[in-house]
This record gives structure tokens, sequence and C-alpha cells, in this order.
């Protein structure tokens, strides 16, 4: 968010006259100590505020440059003075009364309090239709801009200020009436609109906090109360890096909140802290706080010198006996502009290679919190792994999100298409009680039949359906398909699969001319006990899948119209009721 383009300095502690230009949403001042870099903010403090020093004014006789000071005693003609002269982009604001660039400088003379102000306005520049407008618009112009110096060193009074000023945009969005109601229904207020900042401490600190007003409405404008909810560690007892980082949190609230536009003057942002949590700062000035507020800071950290975007801006300050503090725009590579910092050059190298592997260590936990969130669902153990594809395919058409139980195929081998019923047996009969709830679900086929009826001893029907099967240790369970209306036909037959859930025209669905290939069993006629032949068949029912299961799940399925999953609804109703069942056994 620029608003400020440039600033001109004469005369102003250590430097002599130099030009400040090309600012950008962030523009970080880097340099070694003692060389001037605090003296820009404190210039930009001084415009605005009338200020030095944070509350502290001008004192002329301390803060005039010496080498000026001696021109004027060798010179009767050289003045003492110390301006200021900001260079502003209008924006969107006062469109109609000022020109989209003009400069606005300020004047101090030796012995006066109150700055001569001088302008870029002309008859010929303005919008507006006379003078006097114009310079009534730039009045409410520089008035709609607050500058917020923070020092190097920020004590309790600061944090004190910086509260207030949270207590200032708050009031700002709550009416008068709403004011006087209640304390009870202006907390309320308070705590909604902090919430985000709240939020955004926590994601960067790990640390939640709480403010709130004074109970009694007479207090009530006194100052905020600030806590964290670990009640035995006062905010105000916590360590200096975490008090420190609030800051920022806290002033970028109150650009998100006020009406007013925000520049920044930031003295080295990341005194007390880690070197992670700086470059965190570093990385959440950069690319979210300067959207709300044009920022300066000066800092002696590599975490501030790896900028990352074209609006953020790096400047070296350099000083010198003859010509006092400069400053000299860089490229954000140019690692041998910082060959005078000593180790600073060295840290600024290998920045990049430390946020990589940041990311990377970021990216290994984020996998494995997921693997760790979804260690401890419930298991439904299926044959294959087709099965395992469509079923999940199928929950995402059948409900939102993932399911709440892991879907994994029985097989011991990552290439296997099938492990069967055979393996899905031996899976659920040799668990453990200390295992995670797991069902295991059978094809109603022969083959998944029998292997269902022949579960060991230790597996008993269950009451709620007779196609589930809980093992005494009320961990492990089984199920094969249970009728559901409209293929009764398959089930019938015993030859109910997975795919055999789909309608007809999803089964014929084709891809490149591919697809499952679909084969007629023959079926055995008997007279009395004895098998006499057999006769091909012509219903559905009695087809096998001869091959294209994994096309078929790879390929075809995720391509299917939802109406093609409607009879998976009744299956997840029943395995959720399996497992909901176990669970409160178990419990």
């Amino acid at each position: 968010m620029i608003q400020i383009e440039k600033v001109e300095i004469s005369y102003f502690r250590s430097i002599y006259s130099d030009t400040f230009k090309g600012l950008g949403d962030l523009s970080v001042l880097c340099g070694k100590n003692d060389t001037g870099k605090s003296n820009y903010l404190r210039a930009l403090n001084l415009f605005f505020n009338n200020q030095t020093d944070w509350k502290s004014p001008l004192n002329f006789y301390e803060d005039f440059n010496l080498a000026r000071l001696e021109e004027c005693r060798n010179s009767l003609k050289g003045k003492q003075f110390i301006r200021v002269k900001v260079h502003f982009l209008r924006g969107n604001r006062y469109e109609n009364s000022l020109p989209e660039k003009f400069w606005v400088s300020r004047t101090w003379g030796r012995g006066s309090a109150i700055p001569q102000e001088k302008s870029s306005l002309t008859a010929s520049n303005i919008r507006a239709q006379s003078m006097d407008r114009a310079q009534a618009s730039l009045q409410r112009y520089l008035t709609t801009i607050h500058y917020e110096y923070i020092p190097a060193i920020k004590g309790r009074t600061f944090f004190t200020h910086a509260l207030s000023r949270l207590q200032e945009a708050v009031m700002q969005s709550r009416s008068n009436t709403e004011i006087k109601e209640v304390v009870e229904n202006l907390n309320n207020a308070v705590i909604t609109e902090v919430t985000e900042l709240k939020e955004e401490f926590r994601n960067v600190a790990n640390i939640d906090i709480d403010i709130s007003l004074p109970t009694n409405l007479a207090d009530l404008f006194g100052a905020f109360s600030l806590s964290t909810h670990k009640k035995e560690v006062p905010f105000t007892a916590r360590g200096d890096g975490i008090q420190a980082r609030f800051l920022p949190s806290l002033l970028h609230h109150i650009s998100e909140k006020s009406k007013l536009y925000f520049v920044w003057g930031f003295e080295e942002p990341e005194n007390c802290m880690e070197h992670s949590l700086a470059t965190k700062l570093a990385d959440e000035m950069e690319s979210t706080y300067s959207k709300n507020a044009q920022i300066v800071l000066t800092s002696h950290s590599a975490a501030f010198l790896d900028l990352k975007y074209d609006r953020s801006k790096l400047y070296r300050i350099v000083r010198s006996d003859e010509n006092g503090t400069r400053n000299q725009l860089l490229l954000q590579n140019d690692i041998d502009a910082f060959a005078d910092l000593g180790l600073l050059s060295l840290q600024k190298k290998f920045q990049k290679e430390y946020e990589e592997r940041i990311t990377l260590i970021e990216d290994a936990n984020s996998v494995l919190e997921e693997k760790i969130s979804t260690s401890n669902l419930p298991i439904l153990l299926v044959e294959g792994k087709t099965d395992e594809l469509i079923l999940n395919e199928a929950w995402r058409r059948t409900y939102e999100g993932e399911p709440p139980f892991r879907i994994e195929c029985c097989s011991t081998t990552d290439d296997a298409e099938t492990a069967g019923c055979g393996i899905l047996k031996k899976a659920i009969e040799s668990g453990r009680p200390s295992m995670q709830s797991t069902l295991g679900l059978f094809d109603y086929d022969h083959e998944g039949i029998d292997a269902f009826e022949n579960l060991d001893k230790n597996f008993q029907v269950h009451k709620i359906n007779d196609v589930v099967k809980v093992h005494k240790n009320n961990v492990f369970a089984a199920m094969v398909y249970p009728d559901i209306p409209g293929i009764e036909e398959y089930r019938n037959a015993r030859n109910l699969c997975i795919e055999f859930l789909f309608p007809e025209e999803a089964l014929q669905k084709k891809i490149g001319g591919h697809g499952l290939q679909l084969k007629q069993q023959a079926r055995t006629y008997r007279v009395g006990r004895l098998a006499e032949g057999q006769e091909e068949t012509t219903e559905p029912q009695y087809r096998s899948i001869g091959s294209g299961k994994m096309l078929f799940a790879n390929k075809i399925v995720p391509t299917l119209d939802d109406n093609a999953f409607i009879n998976f609804g009744q299956l997840f109703g029943l395995i959720l009721e399996t497992f909901e069942s176990l669970q409160q056994i178990d419990n």
C-alpha cells in the first residue's frame, strides 16, 4: 500500500541532505550500527507527529545536523533549519481535488516548535475549483494518514500506547449509543473485533491471548487488559520475543479495522526473537501486513534482507564524515553490498537455504499430522484394490468430505489388484484387541459367502443385521453385501460384487474402446440331486467379470454421474451403523 513515494531530508541529525526515493510497500533499511538508519524513521515521525524519538518533541539544538551547524557558524548567510519533504501518491482519495502526485514540506527553524508548511499545489495542477478548496482537501488527506513509530526498545509504556490505539480502532467501528448501553455488550463487541488478531497471533506464536475491557464503565477507556490462557503466566511476564511479536500483529489488526491509512516506522522488529520467529515475521510483513500499511523498517537480520516481491525495497545505509548518512537502493540479490556487515552477508546467503529447509520440514510435518489424524480411524478392509478405489469415490459422491474410516485393501503387496476373500478372512481372524476397530467387507458371491459363514467361532451374528458378524473382542467384525433394492437378482444368484452395484449403463461404458469385460456364465441344471448338464444364461445376474476391473475403477468410475452411486447409500449406512456399534461396545 504505497502512499509515500519519496522523502527528502535536510539537516536532520546525521543526515545532511539525502533523498529517500523509490519506497515500496515494504522498505527495509540495513547497514552497520551508528550509520543513522533510524534517522529516516525519525524524520518521518517528525513530519507526521512533530516528534523525533517516540513521545519526544524536537530539540532543535540536539537534532540539527552538526556539519550544517559548522557551516552556519562560518557563514553569515547560512540558515539553521530542519526540513522534511514527503512526496505522496494520492491514490483514490480526493480525486476531484488533488493531483495524482504532490509533495508537502515542513520546516522547523531554530526555536520554532510549529513547522512552516508548503506544498506543490498550484492553480495549474489542482483539480478543485479553487486553491482554498484544494488546501482544505490536502489537510483532510494528511489527517487520514497515521504514522506509527515503533522504537527499537519497546517498554511497557509503549505496549500501553499500542493497546490504546487498538481501543481507538475498536471504538471507531462501534456507535456511541452502543457503548453507553452496557459494558457487557461492548466487551462482546471487542471480542468479536479482535478474533482475527487473536487467531493470527496464535498462528505465528502458538499462544492464545485474551483482550477485554474493564468491567467498570467509569474505567472503560482506561486500558485494555491483556492476558494469556495460561493464567499463571501473565502476558507482561512472557518472554521479550513473544511480547515483541505481538506488536506487529496488533498494529496489523488496527490497520485493517481503522478508517485511517497507516505508515509504520519500525525499528529492528526482530529484536529479542529467535531466528525462526523472525523469519515468520519477515514473511508476514512482506506478504500480508504491507497490504494494509506502508512499512519502513530497520533491520540487522538476514530474515528481512531476503525479500521476495517486487513491491518490497531494500536499502543500504552508509555514513561518512563528508556526506553524512546516505541511502542506496539495492538489488535484492546483491550480496556484495553487505560486505561491510560482516557475518550478515553470510547469513543472507544461507537464509534462502534455511527457508527452503523449513518449508520441507513444515510439509513433512503436515503429512505426518495427516497420517497421525487418520491412524486411529476405524478400518474398512476390502478384498481388492479396485474395491478400495471404488468405495472412496462412492463416499465422495454420496457424502461430503472424507469418510470417518479408512478404506484399505487386505492385500500384502502394492501391485495386487485382488487379494481375495481368503486373505481378508485371515486378516480379521488374526487381529489383536489393541488394534483399531476393523470391519471386513466380503463380496456376496460363493467364495465370499463361504468365507463369511466359516469365520472362526469367535465371530457371532450381530443383532443389528444378519449380514454382520462381530468378534468377541468387539474390535473386529465382518459383513457381506446386504440386500439392496433393485439388485436383488444379483444377491439371489450369489453373484454380487462391488461393480454390480452400478447401473447397467455404467457397466457398459467404455473409454477408448476399453472397459469391463462381462461374460455370461453357464447354469447347471439338476434332475433330483444329480447334475445332468449345463445351459447358457442370458440374465445379467449370471455374468462374471473377465477383465478390466482396474480400468473401470481408475478411469470409468470417476466419470460417472452421481446418480450411478445411489446403491452405495444403504451399504455405507450399514457400515457406519456397525462401526458405531463397535465403538459403543468398546466404550
